[in-house]
């Protein structure tokens, strides 16, 4: 079964070896596994959560620390108040006792679907932070290392620590704006260390965080006028050529019929010449010359395939923009 045969969504991503099922028992304790057992059919569907109703899952524990204040609902939703702490309690700026550390750390599905409440010895499970099975999480952070606790590679804009930092991950992300959206960098001159900024930082998209291949977006105005210059210096040489053929069909006309006097008498005009001149300006004619024509016509209108606004094929964005 499929993600897509379950909730008859549609995808173009692979879920081919996704199963997911909507009342997974299996990483109950097996004292809770005997008591759901246990119970009759009209109990079980009203602890099974349809229509927003209690529901009996697996929950591990937050392992806390002292200066943390920790809100947690029925279902493996927690807000946490504290400071960095992308792991455990001695990780991250508020481990290692930073003074202005301060986070809100908020998080769904902590380990995931390998969430268990009990370990193996029955005992209840306490885990710590995980920025890779957890399975959503907005992370708020006056000082932080943030690509390094969500393991992004640096990319061109380099991962300068400490830092403030805001980080979101899950499956799926989406940011929706009814207007538009702006992605802006270096609004002020120093940051949030007091530290001066010095150079204005880009905007790296990497996708499959490598970066290896990382290059610079396309200023589009720059190169439709790049690309105008290279279209007209094309056209310019097909016309060259052009008249250089014209040319050179005139000089082999005259060739054609050139004769030389010697000792008094006039030689006649080759015929092998006459014969060869007229089939390559026949050629010339029906298939040479039509086609510089047409390469010329083809390029006025790349021309205005490309770099007209109005166009399809505009190589302009039409509403995102980058400098």
């Amino acid at each position: 079964m499929s993600i897509t045969e379950e909730y008859g969504t549609e995808s173009k991503s692979d879920y081919t070896n996704t199963v997911i099922k909507k009342n997974d028992l299996k990483n109950l304790s097996d004292a809770v596994k005997r008591s759901w057992d246990a119970l009759d059919e009209e109990t079980r569907k009203r602890l099974e959560g349809f229509g927003g109703g209690e529901k009996i899952e697996p929950i591990p524990q937050l392992i806390t620390t002292p200066c943390e204040k920790v809100y947690s609902g029925k279902n493996n939703t927690w807000i946490v108040l504290g400071r960095d702490r992308p792991g455990s309690g001695g990780s991250g700026y508020g481990g290692d006792g930073s003074t202005n550390a301060g986070c809100i750390d908020i998080c769904v599905g902590r380990a995931g679907r390998q969430a268990k409440q009990t370990a193996p010895d029955g005992t209840p499970l306490f885990v710590d932070n995980d920025f890779v099975n957890d399975a959503a999480r907005i992370y708020i952070s006056q000082k932080t290392s943030i690509d390094r606790n969500f393991g992004i590679v640096p990319g061109w804009q380099g991962s300068p620590t400490p830092r403030s930092g805001i980080g979101i991950k899950a499956d799926l992300v989406r940011i929706v704006a009814r207007e538009n959206i702006k992605l802006v960098t270096r609004t002020d001159d120093t940051n949030s260390q007091e530290g001066k900024i010095g150079t204005v930082g880009g905007i790296d998209l990497i996708a499959g965080n490598d970066d290896s291949k990382l290059q610079p977006l396309v200023l589009g105005k720059n190169l439709r006028e790049c690309l105008f210059y290279i279209l007209q210096d094309i056209s310019s040489l097909t016309q060259a050529v052009h008249d250089m053929a014209l040319t050179q069909m005139s000089i082999e006309t005259v060739l054609a019929g050139h004769i030389h006097t010697a000792a008094g008498a006039v030689t006649a005009p080759s015929a092998e010449m006459a014969v060869a001149v007229a089939l390559k300006s026949l050629k010339q004619i029906t298939y040479d010359y039509p086609a510089h024509i047409a390469q010329i016509i083809n390029h006025i209108m790349m021309r205005f395939k490309f770099i007209t606004p109005s166009i399809g094929s505009y190589i302009c964005s039409e509403r995102n923009n980058t400098n």
